[in-house]
């Protein structure tokens, strides 16, 4: 077990072995008796993933009826479902006697009462430590369906935790990735700007002087990114930023002399004077019209049946697609 768990933690660190293969190897085996496990999924937000968190779980819980196993002990038969074994010969549990192995020869007066088991309500607070990924499973031993035999057997309640996606952030692993727009000034003379994290905290983040942000750049702010779970020097991740440099859409002729004078040299290139002058524009793929193939106009999916029922213009597809 040592060596497996060492070998894992320098594979794929602390984490992955805190999040998935301790839960898979470390959970002691069950006896095919007790009862399957209660599932719950909890959706959460990257900010309690970040920091922490308790929920209020709503699950029920099969218990004993009381006054099943009253008649049981005073009045009963063996099951003719197992014979009196409680289990079947697949190995499952006896689903006509619960697994006791006999029945009561009186019917229970319990309303609430289902197959010799009543459901109750009960409300487990389950803790979602820092960090934790999407996937993992936090295990309430004990908390989950209880048998009909003596001694009754209990089984667990597993909780996957779901991760809802962040409109600014994106985690891979223990890293957060995060998309900032800045303009070509910035871009060239340097930025700063202030990120709320998503413990609260108000970053302030600022580039290098003299450093040139190219479009698609990335660059790191290193351990702020999201703790590593179970890590007892509370590490953390690292920032990733990926820097989208916006352009203006025009700029004023009488400032192109200026800001020519600040940038590299323009590469000289010899142009004839007898070549044609040709202007560029604005591309719109809207106005591009392509042919569209025989077999592709006859189908009732294809553009050009689309335009002509509805009289709207669709984007046109290339015939090379």
């Amino acid at each position: 077990m040592a060596a497996i768990e060492k070998e894992v933690r320098s594979l794929l660190g602390h984490s992955a072995w805190c999040s998935e293969f301790a839960s898979l190897i470390e959970r002691p085996k069950k006896d095919a008796r007790t009862p399957a496990d209660v599932t719950h999924n909890l959706d959460a937000t990257l900010e309690k993933l970040y920091t922490g968190t308790r929920l209020k779980l709503k699950a029920e819980q099969k218990k004993p009826c009381q006054i099943c196993c009253q008649l049981a002990m005073s009045d009963n038969t063996v099951c003719v479902g197992c014979r009196g074994v409680g289990m079947l010969r697949n190995g499952t549990r006896c689903s006509m006697c619960g697994g006791a192995g006999k029945l009561p020869n009186k019917r229970c007066t319990n309303p609430k009462c289902h197959n010799r088991h009543i459901k109750e309500q009960h409300f487990p607070l389950v803790e979602i430590p820092p960090g934790a990924m999407n996937g993992h499973k936090i295990v309430l031993a004990g908390l989950g369906n209880t048998t009909l035999e003596e001694p009754p057997l209990v089984g667990d309640i597993v909780c996957t935790v779901i991760e809802k996606p962040h409109p600014d952030f994106k985690r891979c692993w223990n890293d957060l990735y995060l998309i900032k727009s800045i303009n070509i000034t910035q871009a060239l003379c340097g930025c700063s700007f202030i990120l709320k994290h998503l413990d609260g905290r108000k970053l302030k983040i600022k580039s290098k002087p003299g450093a040139v942000i190219r479009p698609g750049d990335m660059k790191v702010v290193k351990n702020e990114g999201m703790p590593i779970m179970g890590s007892k020097r509370k590490a953390k991740g690292d920032l990733i930023i990926l820097f989208n440099v916006t352009f203006p859409d025009i700029i004023n002729k009488s400032s192109v002399g200026e800001i020519e004078a600040l940038l590299p040299k323009k590469k000289a290139v010899k142009i004839s004077e007898e070549l044609d002058d040709y202007n560029l524009s604005v591309f719109d793929p809207a106005e591009q019209v392509y042919p569209v193939p025989k077999r592709q106009s006859e189908l009732d999916e294809s553009p050009m049946k689309q335009q002509n029922e509805t009289g709207q213009k669709t984007v046109p597809t290339c015939a090379q697609q």
